[in-house]
């Protein structure tokens, strides 16, 4: 019995601090998730570009994930540790009880023994009627019961009862936010959390597209990201689109305005303000270097070496592995252009995955 009741309090205490251990992971996790929600909702007020963005959103979904994870395994110890909580109440009770039907045991078969003591030696009958007389009479005073309940309190430590462990959710509002969505994370902004931005440019970014839109002289904005609404109200377009603007005071979070003949409102902190000029041609970047930036003298047609792995997600990205030596042909707001020593491969390329030679 006491080698039992050993192994299953070694048991409990190891289950507590599994539990301490993955409580506090899971509590870190919520600081992480938050930290990048906070991050990714940071860049979006800074009109980052979609390539930084989409890393954004990418630590957002990782770190979320990573929450799940710690907060099944918090849940799963909680459940171990109340389940050996209970186990060993209820191995103190037996404990106890056993304890007072051995006590009892102990009395009965002394009691036996006498009788049958007596009865095998008539001569001291008289004796030992006397002394089991006196015995009978201190056993009738002997209260099983209240015996164990003083031992009980004659070995107490005093420590106090353990509370059963209860799961414990950690509540933060720029969590629950993006957990609430459904499994794939959904984005948000500052003013709406239906605002999708997309992993890839959309086709109204094209020359098509601005040109249409330096026909007239008024304001004109062009989209950062995707805005997906089923309000009747709203204007919904996708990333790179140009807009009319028709009511966009600075200090409003909500513009109006006009694309493809239907007119509405949408998060200012979708667009940028662009200049159009009558009769001006856009050119996307990556058919003209110097229109999104321009190429530097001193990189044009200079070599590198690249530093880490890159896997490009688009189709105008250039893919590498570690250690290739490529060639510049020029600069485009944070990536370079270039392509393979046999140029069988072009495209852009992050600058900071490569050291120019």
């Amino acid at each position: 019995m006491q080698d039992s009741n050993a192994r299953l309090e070694k048991d409990r205490n190891t289950k507590r601090e599994q539990h301490n251990q993955a409580n506090q992971k899971y509590r870190d996790a919520v600081k992480a998730c938050e930290a990048a929600i906070i991050a990714r909702d940071s860049g979006r007020t800074q009109n980052l570009q979609a390539k930084q963005m989409a890393k954004l959103e990418k630590a957002v979904s990782d770190s979320v994930k990573a929450l799940e994870l710690a907060d099944a395994s918090y849940q799963k110890t909680v459940a171990a540790l109340k389940a050996i909580q209970e186990q060993y109440e209820r191995d103190i009770v037996t404990f106890m009880q056993t304890m007072e039907d051995l006590e009892n045991l102990r009395l009965a078969s002394l009691r036996d023994q006498l009788t049958k003591f007596g009865q095998q030696h008539e001569f001291m009958r008289g004796v030992l009627d006397q002394v089991i007389a006196a015995f009978n009479q201190t056993l009738s005073e002997v209260n099983c019961a209240q015996d164990v309940q003083e031992f009980i309190k004659a070995t107490t430590t005093g420590a106090q009862h353990e509370a059963h462990v209860q799961y414990l959710p950690e509540s933060n509002p720029t969590v629950d936010r993006v957990r609430s969505g459904s499994p794939a994370v959904q984005l948000a902004s500052p003013s709406i959390s239906e605002a999708k931005i997309p992993s890839t440019p959309s086709s109204a970014n094209s020359p098509s597209a601005f040109s249409q839109a330096a026909a007239n002289q008024d304001q004109y904005a062009q989209a950062l990201y995707a805005f997906e609404s089923a309000e009747r109200d709203d204007l919904p377009f996708e990333a790179g689109a140009v807009i009319r603007l028709t009511h966009s005071p600075e200090n409003e979070d909500w513009w109006q305005g006009e694309l493809d003949g239907r007119n509405g409102m949408f998060p200012k902190a979708y667009v940028q303000r662009i200049e159009v000029q009558p009769g001006a041609e856009a050119v996307s970047p990556v058919e003209n270097e110097s229109a999104a930036g321009g190429g530097s003298s001193s990189t044009m047609n200079s070599r590198c070496v690249t530093l880490y792995d890159f896997e490009g997600t688009e189709e105008d990205e250039l893919s590498f592995v570690t250690g290739e030596t490529l060639i510049i042909t020029g600069e485009l707001n944070g990536w370079y252009i270039g392509m393979s020593e046999d140029g069988t491969r072009k495209g852009i390329l992050p600058q900071a995955y490569v050291q120019l030679c």
